[in-house]
């Protein structure tokens, strides 16, 4: 990118149009811009960054401070920039926000900013502000940040790429290079490694939860385990003591099986003993029982005679029975109508209940619904408060950085002005001890030359011509004095004068250097007062502390509420999810009420039918109803059969006895040829009774230890398959947390007795040494082979991050340095070809990136006339292929070294004017 044309208009201290022909300086070499202090210098520079990004080059001033406060309110402001990229000619014109007078009323309105871009070829120019800056992008391929740093090296940076540390710089690379996805790298393995200890500690205490379940035996191997429990081998005790239980438990088996044989042998015997009481009980009352029947034959006999007698009256009986069942199917038909009629009422009945059970549910369902509607209404907006909070949540963290951040800075600025106080005493020291020298040497030189006038004096003679003015008069000649100091004594105090003047310029330079930070420190310490509405001039500190218990606070709040928040987004999600089902289910309740409704209406219609059907066949009937009709004739049947049965019984019961005597006789006979002569049988049922209820007393006893044996058996062994479970886990996963720590701290630079050293770090230092090796081929050539750039191989201790700071080689002496430890004029230097180093880098990364014009800001002033002469040697060197080099600067010397010049004036009317020299 060349500049060819730039017309300003109330933009900075230039109050009218301002026009500058960069074509007027050629097209390649160095040229000057120069003029007196705060006449604009720097706001050349802005102007090109403001047309071409709608920013100027330093980050102090916004777009809306470019307003012109000499130029009139008509005046408008505007940049116009005429630029060539590639042999092809673009034409942008931008003007910033501000305010002018309206064109009606005679109030102020404001100026929205505008922008423009006219392509070479014809095509549609770009007009808004925004797409201006992204077309300019794209052409010349760098953004705002890119190109200040590679095109234009603005004042004040030299000194702050060139000392800063490690964290400074790897913010830096990091949006040059895009090596953040690097940092997103050593963040993932952080957090891997952090959720795998996590699972680690989670393991173990699933652990120690089994181990607290295990039922211990009471035996040697249980003692063992108790107390061996965090013992590498605790698994096999374990296995150890469930096998000795199991073992156990074994053995009670075999012992309860004994035990059942024993008690069926038992059961057998008394079962044959209870069967002969039971035979000598049955034989006994046999006995009784034929004694008996002999007896109640013969009045048997007597019954069934007069029961023959009785018989004869049942055929009158028969008759009636005739006639009454003749009536039966009339009284069937009311019984079938009466039953319909109780069966319809039953039917209503369940219909009504149905009814109401219908009506129940359809209301339930209808309040159901209407409590999740208003539920639903009331955590309506709990997705946005939820969304809001995590974004309260995520400005809490970022005020909570920036706390962190001012912490730090106060810090740094406490040591920085303690350290300023003590350069400061230690110049003032210097300059007091450098004045008296100075004194003393001039005091010795007057002498001295006096003296030495003073012998000179005495060779004169009249008429002859002084050597020194060469006048042939000499009216009065200096007297010759006794001076006791020598040219040895004058030379040695000019050498001490000088000496103590180094020291006293170097104490100052570094004063300077301390003061400068200590700017650019309360610079910084305002910016993030003011970020957090801290009162920069206040007590920051105390305002700090207040702001951090605030931030704790507000944070606990706000945790809290997501929570409830996020229980209010999942309940509102189920409630979505409940209603169209209970809204289907209402729907089909209340159809199927209707349904009921119906069918109860037609219940009702036939019920009444039936009512009205029954009462009219009840009224020509004799009886109340068919019950009572065949209450008759079954009373009668039951007379005719009593009289039948009385017969039949008389008849049946005398054979019944008869049978039953002998059969009781033949049975009597049996059970006495059974039985024989034996007794004893209750004695015997009582031992064997006995010994039954002491086994079975023992049986239970052994039963209840083997049930616990075996609950203790079957629990341990499953306790035994999880415990060996979760150690596996657990040691493969400390397996994987090993190795994914190891990776972890190795990226994050987190290694014991190593320096921290990132990933991220280590990938920018390869960057960082190609901007060095750059950085060097100048710098040699600007210190006369002195001074090279080198990159610390070690960190000054291992807490802090490491890796990209800058030490310097003095070849001269052989011995590595720090750079702060530079003078003023060697740190430009060094400060300069960094900058420069940098900016080849990274427009060799940009792919081709073309810039035929580079801008250098001030800085020349420290340096010496030969350092100022190699510095133009690097600077020329830069102007080859066709390329001009700006120089912003004061120093005399380039004003008399460099003839193409932009001298810019302040005009005495207020505002400045430019003009060229070539």
């Amino acid at each position: 990118m060349r500049p060819l044309k730039m017309t300003m208009s109330a933009f900075g201290p230039y109050a009218g149009v301002t026009q500058i022909d960069f074509t007027a300086l050629g097209s390649s070499g160095l040229y000057l811009i120069t003029g007196d202090t705060g006449a604009g210098k720097t706001t050349i520079f802005d102007a090109i960054v403001f047309a071409l990004y709608g920013s100027p080059s330093g980050g102090a001033r916004s777009p809306e401070m470019l307003r012109s406060k000499y130029a009139g309110w008509n005046t408008p402001t505007f940049v116009e920039l005429e630029f060539e990229y590639r042999e092809r000619r673009y034409f942008v014109r931008r003007s910033p926000m501000y305010e002018r007078p309206a064109k009606r009323g005679g109030k102020m309105t404001v100026q929205k900013p505008e922008a423009e871009l006219i392509y070479p070829d014809g095509r549609q120019p770009v007009a808004k502000y925004k797409d201006v800056t992204a077309a300019i992008e794209e052409i010349i391929g760098l953004d705002r940040e890119q190109f200040t740093q590679i095109a234009m090296i603005a004042q004040g940076d030299f000194l702050r790429l060139l000392q800063a540390g490690t964290e400074e710089r790897s913010a830096i690379f990091r949006k040059i290079f895009s090596t953040g996805r690097y940092l997103d790298f050593q963040l993932m393995l952080r957090q891997n490694s952090g959720e795998l200890k996590k699972k680690c500690q989670s393991i173990s205490a699933a652990i120690e939860i089994s181990v607290e379940n295990i039922r211990f035996s009471p035996g040697p191997a249980g003692v063992q385990l108790r107390e061996n429990l965090d013992a590498p081998g605790m698994t096999e005790l374990f296995g150890q003591m469930i096998q000795d239980d199991e073992t156990a438990l074994a053995g009670t088996d075999s012992q309860l099986q004994l035990l059942d044989d024993e008690l069926k042998q038992l059961q057998r015997r008394t079962a044959e003993a209870e069967q002969a009481v039971k035979l000598r009980n049955e034989l006994n009352s046999t006995q009784k029982q034929l004694v008996q029947l002999s007896a109640g034959l013969e009045t048997l006999s007597d019954s069934l005679e007069k029961a023959r007698k009785r018989f004869e009256a049942t055929e009158e009986i028969q008759k009636q029975i005739s006639v009454y069942e003749l009536q039966l199917p009339r009284y069937n038909e009311l019984e079938s109508e009466k039953e319909r009629l109780s069966d319809l009422k039953v039917r209503e009945s369940d219909a009504v209940r149905q009814e109401e059970k219908l009506s129940v549910e359809n209301a339930r369902l209808t309040e159901e619904i209407s409590n999740l509607e208003r539920e639903a209404a009331d955590i309506s907006g709990a997705g946005a408060l939820e969304v809001s909070l995590r974004h309260e949540l995520s400005r809490n963290e970022e005020r909570t950085d920036l706390c962190r951040e001012l912490s730090q800075r106060l810090q740094l600025l406490t040591v920085t002005r303690e350290s300023l106080t003590q350069a400061q005493k230690k110049y003032c020291a210097l300059a007091t001890e450098s004045e008296h020298i100075q004194q003393k040497y001039m005091q010795a030189e007057r002498e001295f030359y006096d003296s030495q006038a003073g012998m000179l004096a005495a060779e004169l003679e009249p008429g002859k011509p002084c050597p020194v003015c060469g006048a042939t008069e000499h009216p009065s000649p200096a007297p010759l004095l006794d001076s006791t100091v020598t040219k040895q004594q004058l030379d040695s105090l000019k050498k001490e004068a000088a000496d103590a003047s180094q020291q006293m310029h170097t104490a100052s330079e570094n004063a300077a250097l301390l003061l400068q930070k200590l700017e650019t420190c309360c610079t910084q310490a305002d910016d993030t007062c003011l970020k957090l509405g801290i009162d920069p001039n206040g007590e920051p500190e105390r305002a700090l502390a207040a702001i951090v218990n605030a931030l704790i606070s507000e944070k606990q709040t706000l945790s809290r509420d997501l929570e409830s928040t996020q229980r209010s987004v999942k309940r509102s999600r189920q409630i979505q999810s409940l209603l169209p089902e209970l809204k289907s289910r209402t729907g089909s309740a209340a159809a199927e009420l209707e349904t009921c409704r119906a069918g109860l209406i037609r219940l009702q219609a036939e019920i009444r039918s039936s009512e009205e059907k029954t009462e009219k066949l009840a009224m020509e009937l004799e009886f109340a109803g068919k019950d009572k009709l065949e209450e008759k004739i079954n009373s009668l049947k039951v007379e005719k059969s009593s009289l039948t049965q009385a017969v039949e019984n008389a008849r049946d019961k005398l054979l019944e006895a008869k049978s039953e005597y002998d059969r009781l006789t033949s049975r009597a006979d049996t059970l006495g040829s059974q039985l024989g002569e034996s007794s004893g049988e209750d004695e015997l049922l009582a031992r064997l009774s006995s010994r039954t209820d002491a086994l079975n007393n023992e049986r239970r006893s052994l039963r209840v230890a083997r049930d616990e044996l075996a609950l203790r058996v079957e629990a341990n062994r499953s306790l035994l398959d999880t415990i060996t479970r979760q150690k596996k886990e657990l040691e493969q996963a400390y397996e994987q947390y090993g190795w994914v720590k190891a990776m972890s701290d190795t990226a994050n630079g987190n290694l014991p007795g190593q320096e921290k050293l990132t990933f991220e770090t280590y990938i920018q230092g390869a960057y960082f040494d190609r901007i060095i090796a750059r950085a060097n081929l100048r710098l040699l050539k600007m210190t006369g082979g002195q001074y090279e750039l080198r990159r610390q191989d070690r960190a000054d201790n291992q807490r802090s991050k490491s890796g990209l700071e800058l030490d310097v080689f003095d070849h001269y002496n052989a011995t590595v340095r720090s750079v702060r430890t530079l003078s003023g004029g060697e740190s430009f230097k060094a400060s300069l070809c960094l900058a420069l180093g940098l900016s080849d880098e990274i427009q060799c990364r940009s792919g081709g990136i073309k810039l035929d014009t580079m801008f250098v800001d001030e800085g020349f002033g420290s340096l010496d006339g030969d350092s100022l002469q190699q510095a133009m040697d690097v600077l020329s060197g830069l102007t080859q292929g066709d390329r001009l080099v700006g120089i912003i600067s004061h120093v005399a010397e380039l004003k008399d070294r460099i003839d193409r010049q932009i001298i810019v004036t302040k005009m005495p009317s207020g505002g400045s004017a430019v003009r060229i020299e070539t």
